[in-house]
């Protein structure tokens, strides 16, 4: 059983909040920190920048053997989600708890 990492997004994941996140991430992976939780709750926009991190996060945590949850997905989170068809490659969860307790058993 690993620990879960709970990150949360600011209201807007664009190209500002980008290049942080992705420094952020490569600390905890080089960590070993690998399982993490990505709370989009207060998210309403998303673009390209932002979901390359979250796709980034899930390739590479995966291959250091965790995985990236995605909780309290809004309307136009899920609307790209399913657009752009990652809803098959992302785990995602109404709650951090469940979603938490689902990686740490991994």
């Amino acid at each position: 059983m690993g620990t879960v990492e709970v990150l949360t997004f600011p209201s807007r994941a664009d190209a500002k909040v980008a290049s942080e996140a992705r420094q952020e991430l490569q600390g905890l992976i080089d960590e070993g920190r690998v399982r993490l939780v990505f709370d989009l709750s207060g998210v309403g926009f998303v673009d390209s920048s932002g979901l390359s991190v979250l796709v980034t996060a899930l390739k590479k945590t995966r291959s250091a053997g965790g995985d990236v949850a995605l909780v309290g997905l809004t309307d136009p989170v899920r609307s790209l989600i399913e657009l752009t068809r990652l809803q098959s490659a992302f785990a995602m969860f109404d709650d951090v708890a469940t979603a938490a307790a689902e990686l740490a058993k991994s």
